[in-house]
C-alpha cells in the first residue's frame, strides 16, 4: 500500500487497434484457406471489405509478409505463397513436432472437470460433418482448427500457440484445397479416428499417446494431400 489507501500503479488497457483487428482477421483467413496458393491479393477491394482505409491492410499484408503468410510480388503487391510438395511436407513435419510439443505442456495445466468436453464436441462436428455424402470442405476445415487449437490452448503457452498460427497460415490455402476438392471418406475416417485417440489419451493422463497420435493425424495427412495434390505451379 502506498501513501494515496488502496490506489496502485495499473497501465491503461488500450483497445485493439483497427491495424491489429484487420492482420488478425487476414490470418485467421489464411490458416483456414480463403485465399487460394498463387491468388494475388488486391488492397482496395480488401479494403473495402473489411470497411477500412488503405493504410491498416496495407500494414496487416505488410506484418503477414514477414512472417511468411504472404509473399511481396515484382510489382510490390501481395500473394498467397504457393509451396512445393517437399516444402509443403516440409512445414507439416514442423507443425508435427511443435504441435507435440504443445501436447507435452498441457500436462501442467490438466485436472479441471470438464476440460476436454469442447474437443470432444469439435471432434464430434468434425465426425458428422466428414460421414455427409457431401460434406461442407471449408466447415471441415474451420472445426478441424477449432479442435487443433483447443488443443493447444490447453498449454497456455503463447509463445507455441503464436508459432503454432504462422504455421497454420503457411500451410493453410495448400490444405484447403485438400478439404475442398479430394478429401476421400476413408481418410476422413482415418482424421476421426486420430481426433478420438489424441483425446482418449489426454483423459488418460497419457500425454507420450497424445503426441503420437497428434503426429500420425499431421504427417499421415500431409502424404495424403501430397500424393493427391497439384503441386504443379
Amino acid at each position: 500500500m502506498n501513501g494515496h489507501g488502496n490506489q496502485v500503479s495499473i497501465r491503461r488497457i488500450e483497445p485493439v487497434t483497427m491495424g491489429e483487428q484487420v492482420y488478425s482477421d487476414l490470418k485467421g483467413l489464411l490458416m483456414t484457406g480463403a485465399f487460394e496458393p498463387g491468388s494475388k491479393l488486391s488492397l482496395r477491394p480488401l479494403a473495402k471489405q473489411f470497411g477500412t482505409s488503405s493504410m491498416p491492410v496495407r500494414d496487416a499484408m505488410r506484418r503477414l509478409a514477414a512472417e511468411g503468410g504472404l509473399r511481396l510480388t515484382r510489382e510490390r503487391g501481395f500473394e498467397v505463397p504457393f509451396y512445393g510438395p517437399e516444402e509443403f511436407e516440409r512445414l507439416m513435419a514442423l507443425r508435427a513436432d511443435i504441435e507435440s510439443i504443445a501436447i507435452s505442456h498441457a500436462g501442467n495445466h490438466m485436472g479441471q472437470a470438464g476440460q476436454l468436453a469442447p474437443l470432444w464436441e469439435l471432434a464430434l462436428s468434425f465426425e458428422r460433418e466428414s460421414r455427409k455424402a457431401a460434406p461442407d470442405g471449408k466447415l471441415l476445415q474451420k472445426i478441424n482448427k477449432d479442435l487443433h487449437f483447443a488443443l493447444y490452448g490447453l498449454c497456455q503457452e503463447q509463445f507455441l500457440i503464436d508459432t503454432i498460427e504462422r504455421l497454420w497460415m503457411m500451410v493453410g490455402p495448400t490444405v484447403s484445397l485438400y478439404f475442398q476438392a479430394q478429401a476421400k471418406p476413408a481418410e476422413l475416417a482415418r482424421a476421426n479416428k486420430h481426433h478420438r485417440v489424441i483425446i482418449e489419451a489426454l483423459e488418460e493422463g497419457d500425454f507420450t499417446a497424445a503426441m503420437a497420435a497428434l503426429k500420425r493425424d499431421i504427417l499421415e495427412g500431409a502424404a495424403v494431400i501430397v500424393e493427391c495434390g497439384d503441386f504443379a505451379k
